[in-house]
């Protein structure tokens, strides 16, 4: 048994520069319009592009009282993201900001009597300096001495920070019980394994869980750390149900295809020794979520139409804690659920992707109809609910003409009277942003109808002859949506203001079309997908829209594939942009840290599908491709691994076709580093302009 009791007298840390509140201006509702108008509008510049905030985390105190929300934004001292913590009064309308360095894999999490607000954050466990990169910035330092492992406890009446070290390794998870007196603590702990000659074998993880009593002294508070378990799994999410004295528990697990998914456990605090699975469907399941009354646990599934691990689509299921009984959430519908929230009267709001929109719905039951509020077009991303009927509904929107913001509904009937809480991103609503519209083509493939997102230059909306940029999304279950959410693979909004005409097409495999249109692509993904795309751009041209003689494509993850697989299609491309891309599906196979794509979109292995991998691989249709192609790629990817990129460039280099790679060594599948992800679209965007519009000006 480990145990600490440890005295801490008020030397706590006191942060008194950041627990200040935050005076607002006036904002207004979210259906105001903007009152400047285009022409006075400046231009939006590539720095200003990518200084946005966005919103990671959103939860109401129990008692309604408080929001707290997460914040993601460029650092204004590193390369790197900073991330902030903040609680808004809904009552006086301040914000205090409680940290500026969140540790954001760790969700923070409000005490029952909504008192205190426990959270991780990284400058309390790691040495800043210019190699030891903090939190999600990068790797860690080994040495004991840089790190002081442990939690924050924020006190809403004292606006002080306790800090509560613990041994072994960072929280990953933090929780409370069902009083305001322990904390339950879970790390993730890798273990190496030795083999009997001494040799290091594969590393293997497992989940400590304490817990941590608190109580109070005159000297200070007092706190003892407990042992509970040691779990032998890899925990990723954990929920404490209060009604049933139990943990539930979301585990990563390796299925016999090798495969990567989410099961769900439970754990007895009655009796710790027994852990009992829950789900056995090698499905991907997350998101956990108590409902109102504490009996049932909300999480989301992506999951297939016919069980045999094709198409997917996230849907929310429930789980009777008692019975263990699961259920589909709601009528069976082809939503794409990105977030949701339990009601405070029962039943949930969620918000659903269909085609480019992502919407409020609600369903009362778990037979329930699902139902569509009536909102602003545009992408609500995120959502809370609360008993306070000043701000009963708190959710984060964005469309392509607003920047993202965090909302204040009273319910949800009044989502689009709803009143603007932050104003984090006010500089987009100053700037002269392209306008979008949603364009309809039939493909060649089976003449189905595909759609994607227009995004016109600045003031030359529904122009003709424009140069085009095809911006393929990731993937593939993705979509492009009506957002503004600025990243490596999601900058179609600034190469607009560029200029260029971006074509963000929904290709077949696409989320938020329903199962057939998603299950579409399996089989021959490149194929099919790509076919859908070079289909619109087709009718771009037969439409006068582009100027057939300014022709350019992109994208990232699985945007990158498509776009090599299309420039061996098509020698109409004047330039090619390349990001993390494969170009041999049978050595991506063996080398990826997620080859479910395969075991999904290909339905079987390399020896099994010679013909298919061979047919779904550019390297084999190499010799075709006469487009200069600009590539990038980050030494670190574990998803599409690096010598994918410098394959394609040593055989575009052999075959004289012009290319430029550009590598970042500190760099995963997504970059970490703000000036990284400036570096390269600029590269890319000097590429464009120098091979398809013939200039050499700076970006």
């Amino acid at each position: 048994m480990l145990l600490f009791s440890i005295v801490v007298y008020f030397t706590i840390i006191i942060n008194a520069l950041l627990c200040i509140p935050i005076e607002q201006d006036s904002m207004p509702s979210i259906d105001e319009s903007i009152a400047s108008t285009s022409e006075t509008k400046q231009k939006l510049t590539l720095d200003e592009f990518f200084d946005y905030t966005t919103f990671l985390h959103m939860s109401f105190s129990p008692n309604g009282q408080y929001l707290l929300y997460a914040t993601k934004r460029p650092s204004p001292v590193t390369e790197y993201h900073a991330y902030g913590l903040w609680l808004y009064n809904i009552q006086t309308m301040e914000t205090t900001q409680i940290t500026k360095y969140l540790e954001p894999n760790v969700n923070p999490q409000w005490s029952p009597s909504s008192n205190f607000i426990t959270y991780v954050s990284y400058d309390k466990y790691v040495s800043h300096t210019a190699n030891n990169l903090p939190g999600a910035f990068g790797s860690r330092a080994n040495s004991p001495d840089q790190f002081k492992h442990g939690f924050s406890v924020y006190s809403i009446e004292l606006r002080i920070i306790i800090f509560i070290p613990v041994a072994y390794s960072i929280p990953t998870i933090v929780t409370w019980s069902q009083n305001a007196s322990t904390i339950y603590v879970l790390q993730n702990i890798e273990l190496n394994r030795a083999n009997l000659k001494g040799e290091l074998k594969q590393s293997d993880k497992e989940s400590k869980l304490y817990s941590v009593r608190l109580s109070g002294t005159n000297g200070g508070i007092t706190y003892t750390i407990n042992i509970l378990q040691t779990i032998p799994l890899h925990v990723r999410e954990l929920l404490f149900v209060p009604s049933e004295d139990k943990f539930i528990f979301i585990s990563k697990e390796l299925t016999n295809k090798n495969v990567e998914t989410n099961e769900i456990y439970s754990l007895d605090l009655k009796d710790n020794s027994i852990i009992n699975r829950l789900t056995n469907d090698e499905d991907d399941d997350r998101m956990l979520q108590l409902s109102s009354d504490g009996k049932t646990v909300f999480f989301t599934v992506n999951i297939d139409q016919n069980d045999d691990n094709d198409a997917v689509i996230q849907e929310l299921y429930a789980l009777h804690v008692k019975n263990g009984t699961i259920r589909r959430v709601g009528k069976k519908s082809e939503l794409h659920i990105i977030d949701y929230t339990a009601k405070v009267d029962g039943g949930v709001y969620v918000l659903g992707q269909w085609r480019t929109q992502i919407q409020v719905y609600s369903v009362q039951s778990i037979d329930g109809e699902w139902v569509r509020h009536d909102g602003i077009p545009g992408s609500y991303t995120s959502v809370a609910s609360s008993s306070n009927p000043n701000c009963a509904l708190a959710f984060v929107y964005s469309s392509s003409q607003r920047p993202m913001e965090i909302y204040c509904a009273q319910d949800v009937k009044n989502l689009v009277s709803a009143r603007q809480i932050t104003n984090e991103n006010k500089l987009f609503t100053e700037r002269h942003l392209p306008e979008t519209i949603v364009y309809n083509w039939t493909s060649k493939n089976d003449g189905k109808t595909i759609e994607g997102i227009l995004h016109y230059p600045p003031g030359q909306f529904q122009s003709k002859n424009l140069p085009l940029l095809i911006l393929i999304h990731g993937g593939p279950l993705d979509a492009s949506v009506d957002k503004i959410e600025p990243f490596q693979s999601h900058w179609a909004l600034f190469a607009a203001t560029e200029g260029w005409l971006v074509f963000e097409p929904n290709y077949r495999g696409s989320s938020g079309y329903g199962y057939d249109f998603t299950g579409g692509m399996i089989g021959r993904p490149h194929h099919v997908a790509g076919t859908d795309i070079l289909s619109g751009m087709d009718q771009l041209i037969a439409d006068g829209i582009v100027d057939p003689s300014r022709l350019a494509v992109g994208g990232c993850s699985f945007g990158g594939p498509l776009t090599n697989w299309l420039i061996t299609q098509r020698n109409d491309f004047k330039a090619a942009l390349s990001c993390s891309g494969i170009v041999d599906q049978a050595t991506d196979w063996g080398y990826t840290d997620d080859p479910t794509f395969y075991s999904t979109y290909f339905n079987g292995t390399p020896w099994e599908l010679a013909s298919t991998y061979q047919n779904e691989s550019p390297l084999y249709q190499l010799n075709k491709i006469r487009t200069p192609t600009h590539i990038s790629t980050g030494a670190l990817d574990k998803r599409v691994p690096a010598f994918q990129s410098y394959i394609l460039e040593r055989g575009l280099r052999t075959l004289g076709v012009p290319v430029q790679l550009l590598t970042f060594p500190n760099e995963g599948h997504s970059y970490y580093s703000v000036e990284n992800i400036k570096k390269q679209i600029r590269d890319e965007l000097k590429w464009l302009n120098k091979f398809v519009l013939q200039l050499e000006d700076e970006i």
